[in-house]
């Protein structure tokens, strides 16, 4: 059987750091649909500043100030890219409330 995995994890510069993991998000302009693989992608507009939610707890919907962690404004006309700085590990994204 595997170990658990408890790492050591910390929020700062707008980036979550796990252990030798680092991962930021970046604002991008969106790319639209049906883009072929020989358009480059925009460059980064910057990091998105992450959040505390349990600082904003107040000004979030019930379920999202539950479920705590961090969070990040993204008007619609934006997307996102991720940087991540590691060394070589396997990586799930999900999203959503």
């Amino acid at each position: 059987m595997a170990a658990h995995w408890c790492p050591k994890h910390r929020v700062g510069n707008d980036a979550i750091h796990l252990d030798d993991l680092e991962v930021s998000f970046h604002r991008t302009l969106r790319v639209p649909d049906g883009n072929d693989s020989t358009t480059k992608l925009p460059p980064t507009l910057g990091r998105f500043p992450l959040y505390n939610a349990t600082e904003y707890a107040n000004k979030l919907s019930p379920e999202m100030a539950k479920k705590g962690g961090v969070f990040f404004p993204m008007y619609r006309e934006l997307s996102l890219s991720l940087e991540d700085v590691s060394r070589c590990m396997a990586q799930k994204i999900a999203n959503g409330l």
